[in-house]
């Protein structure tokens, strides 16, 4: 999908050539359980359940504005069995069910509590977790949680992308914000014989 097929407004939005490596690493199959955590316009939830209508799709959100437009692009593609949730990861597991697949594409600076709440409460067996960083800082924190809880198969991409652009009479390519994808392997029976 095109960034612009999205209702958006001043709410971060994961791009098209994000959203596709993004997507890519995260491998979903029909009969997954997905969550997206810190999902914005819900691009990534959008795309993921508009592509597989055989997926289950949890989507937790904590601001207002994006809660609404999240509903608004669900709305705009007949999304109905996407479930959105209202609040901050870590959450209540009462809200959540295991799940195959997880996206973390904002963590209003909790990253170390929410990889912990997934590996203890969310992940299943050989689940694949995926993340999206933008600063440095961020993408320290992923790599060493994704190697301190024991992931396996860690990979990652930088992209640097540019989008053809105007400038006044002229074409350029207008240069998008850089972005970090990291990429790990839950096994859950490694974990417990290590315990």
């Amino acid at each position: 999908m095109m960034d612009q097929d999205f209702i958006r407004d001043k709410v971060p939005m994961t791009k098209m050539e994000v959203r596709a490596v993004t997507l890519a690493y995260l491998q979903l199959e029909a009969g997954h359980t997905f969550l997206d955590i810190g999902a914005g316009t819900g691009s990534i939830t959008v795309e993921a359940a508009r592509n597989n209508r055989q997926l289950k799709v949890f989507a937790i959100e904590k601001n207002p504005l994006a809660l609404e437009l999240i509903d608004l692009n669900l709305k705009k593609y007949g999304l109905k069995e996407v479930a959105l949730i209202s609040g901050v990861a870590p959450l209540d597991t009462g809200q959540v069910p295991a799940c195959d697949r997880v996206f973390i594409g904002g963590t209003g600076g909790h990253m170390k509590e929410i990889i912990d709440w997934l590996t203890k409460e969310i992940l299943t067996d050989q689940a694949v977790l995926v993340m999206n960083v933008i600063t440095i800082e961020n993408l320290n924190e992923g790599m060493k949680a994704l190697y301190d809880y024991g992931f396996v198969e860690v990979e990652g991409s930088s992209l640097s992308s540019a989008r053809l652009s105007l400038l006044g009479d002229l074409h350029y390519f207008r240069p998008e914000n850089p972005c970090y994808i990291l990429k790990g392997v839950w096994r859950k029976k490694c974990q417990n014989s290590l315990e």
